[in-house]
């Protein structure tokens, strides 16, 4: 079947689902409330807005309104694309802003701001985290990565690991789910000393201490 859709007539707004399942409703739904004569895309996502709401469809072509987004100042702030390599082969979640919020797909995120950004790499490439002026996200979840130090906030390579002050953050590859264990404490080690290492394959990582290798000790 064909890619996902909308469409509009002059009296109604429409979604067509052209992935299986299709709702119990059918692939073609009628987006109920819709205003045609205002209804638009926002550029490069799957959000639609019109005059009152923003629209967003679910993986199964169900349509529901984000709530809290104000459609005149809303917009894309695109995809959480990443890997630890930096070639960007995962892509997991999508990000919206306006002029008082972030949202993660459809999910208001509380305390972000406007400032809210993904934090890049050297090379431009994204990194697995995001910051506004008052935290650091694990930008696969959306979710506050607690008690970070701010100032001293720096992510390290393409994003195996990060540092501030006070702890050493790290993702755990062997997780059943280790795209959302991006920011996790990586306990022991030693920010002051910790820094990477290129071009061994025992580890990837070492401080005054320990080496590491994805995120556990080795030495």
């Amino acid at each position: 079947m064909g890619s996902d859709g909308y469409a509009k007539d002059r009296n109604r707004t429409y979604f067509f689902h052209g992935s299986d399942p299709c709702p119990k409703a059918g692939c073609i739904a009628i987006i109920s409330g819709a205003d045609p004569a205002t209804f638009s895309l926002v550029s490069g996502s799957e959000y639609a807005k019109d005059n009152k709401n923003v629209y967003l469809p679910d993986q199964v072509g169900n349509i529901s309104v984000v709530a809290g987004a104000d459609p005149s100042t809303f917009t894309f702030l695109g995809y959480n694309s990443y890997n630890t390599d930096g070639t960007g082969d995962y892509e997991y979640g999508f990000y919206a802003k306006d002029k008082s919020h972030v949202f993660y797909q459809a999910q208001l995120i509380a305390g972000a701001d406007s400032s809210f950004a993904f934090i890049r790499d050297a090379q431009g490439n994204l990194t697995g985290y995001a910051r506004d002026a008052s935290h650091v996200y694990n930008a696969w979840a959306g979710t506050v990565i607690d008690g970070v130090d701010l100032p001293t906030f720096a992510v390290l390579g393409h994003g195996q690991y990060a540092k501030d002050k006070n702890h050493v953050y790290a993702y755990n590859p062997e997780g059943a789910d280790n795209v959302f264990t991006t920011g996790e404490i990586l306990q022991g080690a030693d920010p002051l000393t910790f820094q990477l290492v290129t071009g061994n394959p025992n580890f990837d990582a070492m401080d005054a201490h320990h080496h590491y290798l994805n995120a556990t000790v080795v030495q």
